[in-house]
Formats: C-alpha cells, structure tokens, sequence
C-alpha cells in the first residue's frame, strides 16, 4: 500500500513537472532570445 503510494506521488510529481515546463517552454525560449541578445552586446549574466 505505502509502495503505491509512493508510487503514485512520483507520477504526480510528474506530471506537475510536465505540466509546468510545458506551460514555461515559450518563457524558455524568450528568456534563451533575452540572454543571447545579452551575450552579444557584451553584457554578463550572473
């Protein structure tokens, strides 16, 4: 019963985790957009 459990929390996790990267992939991508435009003028990002 406990190894269901377990079990069950790890799937959820997840799909949390699924769930969320799938929502911030396009936050991604402006931020990847964001950080190389930074790259080029010469400006560090810490």
């Amino acid at each position: 019963m406990i190894d269901n459990d377990h079990r069950w929390q790890e799937r959820y996790r997840t799909c949390l985790f699924l769930d969320r990267n799938r929502q911030t992939a396009a936050e991604q991508q402006q931020w990847l957009g964001e950080t190389q435009k930074r790259k080029e003028k010469g400006v560090s990002i810490s």
